[in-house]
Parts: C-alpha cells; structure tokens; sequence
C-alpha cells in the first residue's frame, strides 16, 4: 500500500521534534546569542513596540512549518531505516545544509544581504534539523 510508510512515523516524536527546533530558535535568536546581531542585519529595531506586532502569528506560522520539515525528516529518516545517533547527525546536516542552507542561501543572495546573516540564519536550521533528526533517529 502507498501509504504504509505513514502508519510507520512516530507521530509523537514528530511533534517533539518540531517543538525542539522551535525551542532551538528561542536560544539561537536570543539576545545571550544571535538575536540582537541578526535583528541589526534585518534592519529590525527591537526597542520599537511595533515590531512586535503580529508576532504571535508569527511564531504560530514558524511552528507550523517545522512541524511540516519534521514531518518529511521523519518520512526519510523512517524510508532510509536509520536507527542510530550517528545517522541523525548525517541527515540532520544534510537536511539543514541542503535543503534548509540551500534555500536562504539562494533567497539571500538575490537579497544581497551579508555572509554574516547567511550563517546566522543557516546555522540555526542546521541546528535545529540535528535537534530534530537526533529525536526521530532515537524515538523510532
């Protein structure tokens, strides 16, 4: 059957791995870490109320999104068997570089926004697809 490969993801771990990648974001934009560098690359002022506006749509947004990334790691990491932690580190980079690193890379560029945002901005999706990777690799 087609569809077989869905009746073998563990939906659970998908949700807790979107949640970890989300959570990783709240680290990585953080002031302790990117945050106020990369709101300066954006242009964003974060002393100014209005940029908050919106912003539970957002983060509801985002998540929802990471919750469908998760979804096609699990699908790959459940079609290639991958079982063990060294795995999850192979396909979290592969799909963090690859897909994710790949694609701002590309609208960066045509953006002509700085390196240093580049690797702001990929260097949280590789993160946050190893986060997600190690999660569905190990709850399998």
């Amino acid at each position: 059957m087609k569809y077989f490969i869905l009746s073998q993801v563990n939906w659970i771990a998908v949700l807790v791995a979107a949640i970890g990648y989300f959570a990783m974001g709240a680290l990585w934009y953080s002031r302790a870490f990117f945050g106020l560098k990369w709101a300066k690359l954006r242009e964003i002022d974060v002393n100014n109320d209005a940029a908050q506006n919106g912003m539970i749509k957002i983060m509801i947004a985002s998540f929802l999104c990471m919750l469908i990334s998760c979804t096609a790691l699990a699908l790959l990491i459940v079609r290639l068997d991958l079982f063990v932690f060294s795995s999850a580190l192979i396909i979290g980079t592969l799909a963090g570089l690859g897909f994710s690193g790949m694609s701002i890379a590309i609208s960066l560029v045509y953006q002509r926004k700085p390196l240093v945002l580049y690797l702001i901005e990929c260097g949280y999706h590789l993160a946050g697809n190893i986060v997600a990777a190690t999660i569905l690799v190990l709850w399998r």
